[in-house]
């Protein structure tokens, strides 16, 4: 519907969704950026009022719906995306989820997960 209602717009907002990904790996950042920059894509490309309010009401709407994605990116835990097969340290792990070496001893062992093979223990 968008790329229909204001198609350079949107074409903008792609690329900017592109290129903040590229340069983050972060999803959620690259969206609300892109969400942000609508209305001022559709008033750049369409110069209409209405379709500026109507993009508007849209962007208000993307970031309130993306507001747990802001708290994350803002105290650091959001994670990024990473390809598969790749090493995930490239994700931010979350503070109550990391394990000390003496927790890692005592807990109990970790599901096996599908596809992969359990490791030997020594």
């Amino acid at each position: 519907m968008l790329a229909a209602l204001v198609p350079l717009a949107f074409i903008t907002i792609l690329l900017i969704w592109i290129v903040v990904f590229a340069l983050s790996r972060y999803v959620s950042l690259a969206s609300i950026a892109a969400a942000v920059a609508l209305p001022f894509a559709a008033y750049f490309t369409r110069n209409s009022v209405t379709i500026v309010g109507v993009t508007a009401a849209m962007a208000v709407l993307a970031v309130y719906k993306h507001r747990a994605n802001i708290q994350r990116l803002l105290n650091g835990t959001e994670s990024r995306f990473v390809r598969k097969g790749k090493a995930s340290n490239q994700t931010c792990p979350r503070p109550d989820r990391v394990q000390s070496s003496a927790t890692r001893e005592t807990a109990s062992p970790q599901p096996q997960e599908r596809g992969k093979p359990k490791d030997p223990q020594p």
